[in-house]
């Protein structure tokens, strides 16, 4: 590492200004990404070319270069930092000063820290609270013997991986414990903290000891537990009150998963005099490992969060997806319904639909239509099917003598025309209706049901026969046309042939 009080060489001054000002390199190292940035620093990943090895560098802002201030800061950190060596502390390595850098070269641990872990995944957190509290109480513990108070601790200031495994980061602020007056007079003339974590005897200028860092783990773990900080607001001297004089809200009220014993346990590591807390990090981890925290295994919640994410991500693949749909089948999850299709409304404008639609019809009408269900192919138009004709209904006529050769009566002698049924069909018999009723009152006789076509050479079954050279009286007997046949003096047409040499007729036959 370059020498701090070593002049600046030729490479440094000749370095580009840090990014948005064209900055890639800083010295020896190549800048790759940037990791963080606060109002002071930016921390960077950068890839050292001398050794090929990967660091953090924590760049002042070119702004700041020249504060004494900040430099100073800087300065302390790195020497607080490399008295560390702990795995669950952040390793520092060397302080550079040059005439365009101020920086410090640390370990990098790319992570995120508690507070944005808190954030993205809560239920993973907790699940490894008891390994996250184990980690941080280590340390500390470490932080304490090597003679520091960390004075900062806070969820920005702790890394965790998704297994709970931590780095302890950030010694801007640390000091020594008091000690000699200092102990007895005060612990300094100014407030540094973070409000929201700060200890009441920091705010109250009393000496600092290693319970300070103990009420600001406190008041993580907290956060860490139920969601939130105990205190919290807008005004940040109410804040400050709260700290000093406000009792400390049960963590259980914010998580309801949360035990009695764990509200016990976080209220007595927020205890207002110090006194009153546990004295080091090793005593907060030996409650923490035998207390019951949770009243349901945070691991079972975390299980079920993922299951229920699984279900989403799957449900919510393409239906094409044979992975997805494989996953879908093995784990019983429903495959997602497709989407229907909306169909926009468009105006009819003009009448266009009607238009449409009589267009539509007319096609219709002019296409050949099917048989009905049951009539052979080839049936004649306007036949019904076979196995049913349709039974008119009559009104009753009046009684009258019918005269020979009278109008609308056929000469003697001579039977009336006959119009010949489909083949092998005989029609059924009609009920004479009564001759009582009514012209003007009458209405149709109902008609009798279909009865099936008698068998061939039935003599019960023929029609009556008319006497001889009379027609029967319209009273007694309705004849209609193809439907009343006489039983001899046949036709040519009608003489008994096979079923199946009968032809369709689409024309009636001559009168004899």
């Amino acid at each position: 590492m370059a020498d701090p009080d070593a002049p600046p060489d030729e490479h440094a001054e000749a370095a580009s200004s840090m990014e948005g000002d064209g900055r890639k390199t800083v010295d020896g190292f190549d800048l790759v990404e940037k990791v963080a940035s606060g109002g002071a620093t930016v921390i960077w990943e950068a890839l050292e070319r001398a050794t090929g090895q990967t660091h953090a560098i924590k760049l002042l802002q070119p702004n700041l270069i020249k504060d004494r201030d900040q430099i100073a800061t800087l300065k302390h950190e790195q020497k607080v930092g490399s008295s560390m060596n702990h795995p669950c502390v952040i390793h520092t390595g060397g302080f550079v000063k040059t005439k365009t850098n101020v920086y410090l070269v640390m370990e990098l641990f790319k992570y995120p820290n508690l507070k944005a872990a808190l954030k993205n995944n809560s239920a993973e957190v907790r699940a490894n609270a008891q390994k996250i509290v184990e980690g941080v109480c280590q340390g500390l513990s470490h932080i304490h013997e090597k003679g520091w108070l960390h004075l900062d601790l806070k969820p920005d200031n702790l890394l965790i991986t998704p297994t709970g495994e931590v780095r302890v980061i950030d010694f801007s602020l640390s000091e020594k414990p008091a000690g000699g007056l200092a102990a007895l007079f005060g612990g300094g003339a100014t407030i540094r903290g973070t409000r929201t974590y700060i200890a009441p005897e920091t705010i109250l200028k009393k000496p600092k000891t290693t319970a300070t860092d103990i009420y600001s783990l406190g008041v993580t773990f907290f956060e860490m537990l139920s969601g939130r900080p105990p205190f919290a607001g807008n005004d940040p001297a109410h804040m400050l009150r709260q700290h000093i004089k406000e009792a400390v809200p049960p963590a259980s009220g914010f998580n309801d998963n949360l035990t009695a014993e764990a509200d016990k346990l976080l209220d007595r590591m927020l205890a207002k005099k110090p006194k009153d807390r546990p004295q080091s990090p090793t005593e907060v981890f030996a409650e923490f490992r035998t207390a019951t925290l949770f009243k349901k295994d945070p691991h079972e919640l975390l299980r079920e969060q993922r299951r229920r994410e699984e279900e989403q991500e799957l449900e919510g693949a393409s239906l094409l997806d044979s992975r997805a749909d494989a996953v879908r089948t093995l784990k019983g999850i429903k495959a997602p319904a497709k989407p229907v299709k909306k169909q926009r409304r468009r105006a009819d404008v003009g009448g266009e639909a009607k238009k449409a639609a009589a267009r539509k019809a007319e096609k219709e009408a002019s296409q050949p239509q099917a048989p009905p269900p049951g009539m052979p192919q080839g049936y004649p138009p306007g036949y019904p099917p076979p196995g049913y004709y349709p039974q008119p209904q009559f009104a009753p006529q009046p009684q009258f003598a019918p005269q020979p050769g009278g109008q609308g009566q056929p000469p003697p002698g001579q039977y009336p025309p006959v119009q010949y049924p489909p083949p092998q069909y005989q029609p059924p018999q009609y009920q004479q209706p009564p001759p009582s009723a009514s012209p003007s009152n009458a209405q149709p006789a109902a008609a009798p049901p279909p009865q099936p076509p008698p068998q061939s050479g039935a003599p019960g079954n023929a029609p009556p026969r008319p006497p001889e050279g009379k027609t029967a009286p319209a009273g007694s007997q309705v004849q209609v046309p193809g439907l009343t046949r006489p039983t001899d003096a046949q036709h040519a047409s009608q003489k008994e042939t096979k079923d199946e040499d009968l032809p369709l007729m689409t024309e009636l036959p001559e009168i004899i």
